[in-house]
């Protein structure tokens, strides 16, 4: 049997006369789709080949096919192949609190299943707002966010279903004692009766809890509290987590336990995470989105946003005599020669330097000419701090 059955039925009146045709095309992996199409009568001119369809959601890629003859019915198929990856999209979000000012200013982006997306900027920069935007604390004051395929503004319960929260501030019931707690959030998140109990032990097993599960919250302490926040945004095992802060108030055992956790999540979720902790960053996330006052100011792997920053210089290892300060003295494009070796130096670029590679080439053949040997050049890349300082700072935008 064919792996793909279409079945097509058409209710024919006459000729001239409206006709309905439905096509419905059922295969693995691929959608369902229904066209309804008009006939062409006579002396009408035939329908184009193709339906016009809205540009396909990323990740999916869209085949297009039809049967057309003149004298019957058009039978149009819209064949979606592979799977939805993109798990949450963000388009051209503005959000104001005030109506005269704005936290967040036209920020555009996507994260999709299996990666880890770090969110980045200083205090005030408008991640929290982003992230209560996107799991649906927070209404866009214009914009549009799509999560699991589903517009939060046309269809908030279902796009609230997919994701998962944790604040930065987890808001707990003290009195309540751990499992207890996740139960009723899990009753709350309607997970089935039948599934609670297994749900609420997965959650407490992932997040680290379950040796408390029977304390009172009101006394753990603040790295517990945390995990007990992050056993909640698990509790329904929604496809999209979205964690404000996660590692904050936890001691360094506790951090590497989130992290590890964090990376085992981002093999089939979609993680979005707010954090402080650069370092976090390079550890844990495949991706990073930088904002500063309320505008994304870049994107990209880690890699690329080391990139971003221009060389600060380069550092060479020479051998011979003399002294390399002076022989480097006129090169324009030389601020600075710090010795940190017995014949190891740091080279600092002056600020006007565009093309790193260029200056570095000049450096190599002034100290060959002067009769040094040179055994290593290698360049001085910008630490992830440093970035994030160029790119948040006054000079920024």
């Amino acid at each position: 049997m064919s792996s793909v059955l279409t079945v097509a039925v058409a209710l024919l009146a006459g000729a001239g006369e409206f006709a309905v045709a439905v096509a419905v095309v059922v295969a693995v992996g691929f959608a369902v789709v229904v066209a309804l199409a008009t006939g062409a009568g006579a002396g009408t001119p035939a329908p184009p080949a193709v339906l016009a369809s809205p540009a396909p959601f990323d990740g999916v890629h869209a085949a297009r096919a039809s049967t057309a003859d003149n004298s019957g019915p058009l039978i149009r198929c819209f064949v979606l192949q592979g799977e939805t990856t993109t798990m949450i999209t963000v388009e051209g979000l503005y959000k104001s609190y005030s109506g005269s000012s704005f936290a967040v200013r036209d920020v555009s982006f996507r994260v999709k299943k299996g990666e880890i997306v770090g969110f980045l900027g200083p205090n005030g920069a408008g991640k929290s707002t982003t992230l209560r935007v996107v799991a649906g604390f927070l209404g866009a004051t214009a914009g549009r966010v799509t999560l699991a395929g589903h517009d939060i503004a046309d269809a908030p319960t279902e796009a609230r279903a997919a994701v998962g929260y944790m604040p930065e501030s987890v808001p707990l019931y003290p009195e309540m004692r751990v499992r207890e707690y996740l139960a009723f959030r899990a009753e709350l998140k309607r997970v089935p009766r039948k599934r609670r109990r297994d749900a609420v032990d997965s959650a407490m097993r992932r997040a680290r809890v379950h040796g408390v599960a029977d304390k009172v919250i009101g006394h753990l302490s603040k790295g517990y509290r945390q995990r007990v926040g992050l056993a909640d945004a698990l509790v329904a095992d929604p496809p999209i987590l979205v964690l404000d802060e996660p590692t904050a108030g936890l001691d360094p055992n506790q951090i590497r336990e989130v992290r590890a956790l964090v990376r085992e999540l981002g093999k089939d979720h979609a993680v979005l995470v707010s954090t402080h902790i650069l370092p976090e960053v390079e550890a844990t996330c495949d991706r990073a989105l930088v904002i500063s006052k309320g505008v994304l100011v870049a994107e990209g792997t880690i890699e690329e946003l080391h990139k971003l920053s221009h060389s600060r210089g380069v550092r060479i290892t020479v051998s011979g005599s003399g002294e390399v300060a002076r022989a480097l003295a006129t090169n324009a494009d030389v601020e600075q020669v710090t010795r940190v070796g017995k014949m190891t130096h740091l080279v600092t670029w002056h600020p006007h330097v565009a093309d790193a590679e260029r200056a570095a080439e000049e450096v190599a053949r002034t100290l060959i000419s002067s009769g040094f040997g040179l055994r290593e050049l290698s360049p001085v890349k910008a630490s992830l701090e440093q970035v994030f300082a160029e790119l948040t700072g006054e000079t920024a935008r």
